[in-house]
C-alpha cells in the first residue's frame, strides 16, 4: 500500500474512534495520525465509572468496547481490508476483548477496583460467554454507529489528512460542521488546513 493510501486508511480508522466516542458522550482529548503515534485519546468510561454501581459499570465498559471497535469498522467501511483482521486492528481487538472479559466479571458481582492485570485467565464459563456475547453485541453496535455517523467520520478523516493532530474542540466543531453539511449548509474547511506562516 502506498504511503498516501496508508495515511488515508489510518485517518478513517482514528476518525472512527474519535467520532463514535464523541457520539457516546465520551470526551475526546485529541486524535492524531502522526507516524508511529496514531491514536484517538479519549477518556475511559470504564475508569470514570469505577465507583458506580454494577449496571453503570457495565454500560461504561460497553461504551469503551464500542469505541475500540469503531476504528476497525470505520477503516473497513472506507476500504475493505485484504485480511479479515489486519495487524493494525490487533491492539483494538485485544483491548475490546479485555474490556469484555472485565464486563463478564462485573456481571457476576466482582468489584472493578479489585481486579488485577491477570483477571482474564480466571473467567468461569458463564463469565466467558457473557464476555463473548457483549463483544459481539458491541461490534454490531459499533458497525451501526459508524454507518450512522459516516458523514462526521469522513469529515474528521479528511481534516486529519491536512492537519494530523486535532484536539477535542476541533473534533466537536468538525462533527457540528458535518451535521450542518448534512442539513444543506456549507462549512468553511479553511480552519483545519495547516498554517501557512
Amino acid at each position: 500500500m502506498q504511503k498516501e493510501q496508508k495515511e488515508l486508511v489510518l485517518a478513517y480508522h482514528e476518525a472512527g474512534h474519535a467520532v463514535i466516542a464523541h457520539a457516546l458522550g465520551i470526551a475526546v482529548k485529541y486524535v492524531t495520525t502522526l507516524e508511529d503515534a496514531s491514536a484517538a485519546l479519549t477518556h475511559s468510561a470504564t475508569y470514570l465509572a469505577r465507583d458506580a454501581d454494577h449496571p453503570a459499570q457495565l454500560e461504561a465498559i460497553r461504551k469503551d468496547v464500542i469505541v475500540c471497535l469503531a476504528g476497525p469498522h470505520s477503516q473497513a467501511k472506507h476500504r475493505r481490508p485484504k485480511k479479515k483482521e489486519p495487524d493494525e486492528w490487533k491492539d483494538d481487538i485485544e483491548t475490546a476483548s479485555g474490556l469484555a472479559a472485565r464486563a463478564g466479571l462485573v456481571a457476576t458481582g466482582i468489584d472493578l477496583r479489585r481486579l488485577d492485570e491477570n483477571f482474564e485467565c480466571c473467567l468461569t464459563a458463564y463469565q466467558a460467554e457473557f464476555a463473548a456475547d457483549l463483544f459481539q453485541h458491541c461490534s454490531e453496535k459499533a458497525r451501526n454507529l459508524v454507518d450512522e455517523h459516516w458523514t462526521a467520520i469522513d469529515t474528521v478523516a479528511k481534516a486529519l489528512l491536512s492537519r494530523p493532530v486535532l484536539n477535542g474542540d476541533d473534533i466537536a466543531e468538525l462533527i457540528g460542521r458535518s451535521s450542518s453539511r448534512a442539513n444543506g449548509k456549507t462549512p468553511d474547511p479553511a480552519r483545519f488546513l495547516p498554517d501557512q506562516r
